[in-house]
């Protein structure tokens, strides 16, 4: 005999509630379609990604009336489709049948804050960012507005289930945009989780912290995030990817390269969704091997041929940007209309590959002082630093070397030392005997920071290296000797960090430097 009392029933041999749709109908038939429609909810958090087929015949059991009153169960069934049909976890079509944006105020605030949260979700993994911010902070708006209203008290203790879900995706919707507030709806989600005992979206709001925090520079902070991750819930195949990448750039910054390389093949496992362009952005970090980077560079220009430029999200954009300039290549197109504190970071360090010292101050100077994230302060006061001593400005440069190493330590990141090359890294620890981790100092790998030491020389003698001259030719086209070319290019060798002539022209090749002969 089946339950009519909204309790789960007999499971099957997977664990999923046998007969869920005919639960439905007998509680509906016995207790009210109200009741059966909570029963459907009571199951969501733990079976939506393991039997979404169930949850989603259980919906289609309900009469049509209870339907039309209830959009949010429309909203619910496009989604179980997309999971049922094995789609890209992260992308969601909207319903065409509700309401477009702007959502009617008007009606139960259960049913508001879905149609807006799947609205949100619509645009954002459509590429219309700006949308999805608006329906998010609509949402939360709205929310904010029931909760002052004691006559919609009832209307919030029916949503309370519902609202762990809709907090993570008004997160998502505000980082996609780079709008401030993502981190708060992130906690939120997760509290709300923990309260309501749904360890599964507990699970996708604590990932979703880990990395929102180690991208910004927060890798302490993040690491505590990761471990409730961990803890909460099982492994969900559709949501793991964002665990490991904040695995991975904790590991890193801990000066783990091979846990963060096991951590990287690990996501590969894993369906990627809206992290793509974060993960090759952390690929290219982590790649110290000219074939490493090689293969990144490829993955670059492949997903740039899949995505227009011009139509990524902010984000997006500037994950690809920063892995092009970890790779040696810069690329004007991915700069923004508008830029960040983050833009000007990258732009300060295009200029410095270019040897524009006076033109890196002037980008970094907001990154260094307004930039809101650690990652970003400190790279940018570390670039100052770098342009500064090439401009012999030795009081501004161990100023900005000392701030951008005190945020360094106090955060727990390392990564950001990779940017100096190896001479100026060592000059900075000798002369203002600041620690820095011997594995920083040790993992400074060919980098496009390091273009910016050459001399003019150096550099004219990097170009012709990329062609097939010998030394004795490429001595002959600039009328020195052949001695004379093969010292500066050892010294160039070590300025860049490569061992052999043709990683010095790979990385020549990726920065754009062409033969200049005289």
């Amino acid at each position: 005999m089946q339950p009519t009392d909204g309790s789960p029933g007999p499971a099957s041999s997977s664990g999923v509630p046998a007969g869920l749709a005919q639960q439905v109908v007998a509680v509906g038939h016995g207790a009210g379609w109200e009741q059966a429609t909570a029963l459907i909810g009571l199951h969501w958090d733990e079976y939506a990604a393991t039997a979404p087929q169930q949850l989603l015949d259980a919906i289609g059991a309900l009469p049509g009336k209870v339907l039309l009153e209830n959009s949010g169960l429309v909203v619910a069934a496009s989604y179980l489709r997309q999971v049922a049909g094995n789609t890209d976890p992260h992308r969601f079509d909207r319903d065409g049948r509700l309401p477009a944006f702007p959502i009617p105020e008007g009606g139960r605030i259960p049913e508001q804050l879905i149609l807006l949260t799947s609205t949100a979700a619509n645009a954002r993994t459509h590429g219309d960012v700006a949308r999805a911010r608006d329906a998010a902070q609509e949402a939360r708006r709205r929310l904010a507005d029931a909760a002052a209203d004691p006559a919609q008290a009832a209307d919030l203790e029916d949503a309370k289930g519902n609202l762990p879900h809709l907090f993570v995706q008004w997160g998502r919707a505000l980082e996609a945009s780079d709008t401030d507030g993502a981190s708060f709806e992130y906690e939120e989600a997760h509290h709300a989780a923990i309260v309501t005992d749904q360890p599964q979206i507990a699970r996708r709001a604590a990932g979703s912290l880990a990395w929102f925090h180690a991208e910004r520079g927060r890798p302490n902070l993040a690491a505590e995030w990761l471990e409730r991750a961990w803890a909460a819930g099982v492994p969900n195949a559709r949501y793991e990817a964002v665990n490991h990448l904040a695995a991975a750039l904790i590991a890193l910054e801990r000066d783990d390269r091979q846990a963060a390389g096991v951590e990287l093949a690990r996501l590969r496992a894993y369906p990627i969704g809206e992290y793509w362009a974060a993960a090759l952005w952390l690929r290219a970090f982590h790649s110290a091997e000219p074939a490493e980077a090689t293969l990144v560079e490829n993955e670059v220009a492949e997903e740039l041929d899949r995505h227009r430029a011009d139509q990524l999200g902010p984000v997006d954009a500037r994950y690809l940007r920063a892995a092009k300039l970890t790779l040696g290549i810069g690329d004007a197109s991915l700069s923004p209309t508008q830029p960040t504190p983050y833009d000007g970071l990258l732009d300060a360090v295009e200029a410095y590959t270019r040897g524009a010292f006076a033109e890196v101050l002037d980008f970094a100077r907001a990154p260094a002082e307004l930039a809101g994230t650690p990652r970003v302060r400190s790279n940018a006061l570390l670039v100052s630093a770098v342009a500064a001593l090439a401009l012999e400005d030795h009081r501004l440069a161990r100023q900005h070397f000392e701030r951008g190493a005190a945020i360094l330590q106090a955060e727990g990141m390392t990564t950001p030392y990779r940017l100096l090359p190896p001479d100026v890294l060592a000059h900075f620890t000798e002369s203002t005997g600041v620690p820095v981790p011997v594995t920083a100092q040790n993992e400074t790998a060919a980098t496009p920071m390091a273009l910016g030491s050459l001399t003019d020389r150096e550099r004219q003698i990097l170009g012709l290296l990329t062609t097939r001259a010998s030394f004795p030719q490429i001595a002959a086209d600039l009328f020195i000797s052949p001695n004379t070319v093969k010292t500066a290019a050892q010294r160039l060798y070590r300025k860049l960090n490569v061992n052999s002539r043709h990683e010095a022209a790979e990385l020549a090749r990726r920065a754009g430097i062409r033969p200049d002969r005289q």
